[in-house]
């Protein structure tokens, strides 16, 4: 890439993108490793890990399509100021 494509906005956007998507990665990888010490403390069998990971599996088949919108909206309520109109507030008005 030469210096005339070069855009520093840009770099620093994919940047703080990719370091978003580790903590994600990592937040996800945490969530999971709780899950399984909790049903491993509640039920104590494999099996109803197995048929919990086959629930858990089935929930985010089903709202595939959905997926993206919902951590949209959930990375924004997240990174939102307090008090600052969000985009529903700004449509009403």
């Amino acid at each position: 890439m030469s210096d005339s494509q070069y855009d520093p906005v840009e770099s620093r956007l994919l940047s703080v993108e990719q370091k978003v998507n580790l903590l994600l990665v990592a937040a996800a990888i945490q969530v999971v490793t709780i899950l399984i010490s909790w049903i491993n403390f509640l039920f104590g069998s494999m099996f109803w890990f197995i048929v919990f990971l086959l629930v858990v599996g089935g929930v985010l088949y089903a709202l595939r399509n959905q997926l993206p919108e919902l951590s949209g909206k959930f990375i924004r309520f997240v990174f939102s100021r307090p008090g600052e109109p969000t985009k529903v507030d700004d449509e009403v008005t």
